[in-house]
């Protein structure tokens, strides 16, 4: 590894430590580990429908590339829990030696109560 590899890892590093919050990931078939990670950059597939209509949420989470802090190896059916809601990793957007960008996400349903509207159950 490079002295620019190294600074950047460090960098990295100190980036999501300073900026990050708790997240747990869990590996397909894995054991959960809490890391850090910069979660960020929500956005929803959301039409104003009818009741029941699923909302397709996105976000994105930078995490280190690090069997100690961070995870080694990404993969597409691996899942993060953000604040008590689990997100389904949806594309690695991007590698490097020291971090991996994700995109992360998650299907809910839009639900109406009232006289006019059903309750989903």
């Amino acid at each position: 590894m490079s002295v620019h590899d190294e600074l950047m890892g460090d960098a990295s590093a100190v980036l999501i430590q300073h900026h990050g919050r708790s997240v747990t990931y869990t590996p397909a078939g894995g054991s959960p580990v809490v890391i850090q990670g910069i979660f960020s950059s929500r956005s929803s597939d959301y039409v104003d429908a009818a009741d029941g209509t699923p909302i397709d949420e996105l976000a994105k989470l930078t995490i280190l590339n690090s069997a100690s802090e961070g995870v080694e190896a990404p993969g597409l059916d691996d899942t993060v829990a953000v604040d008590g809601v689990t997100w389904a990793v949806r594309r690695i957007e991007e590698r490097t030696a020291t971090m991996h960008r994700l995109e992360l996400r998650r299907v809910t349903f839009r639900e109406k109560s009232g006289p006019e509207h059903r309750m989903r159950r």
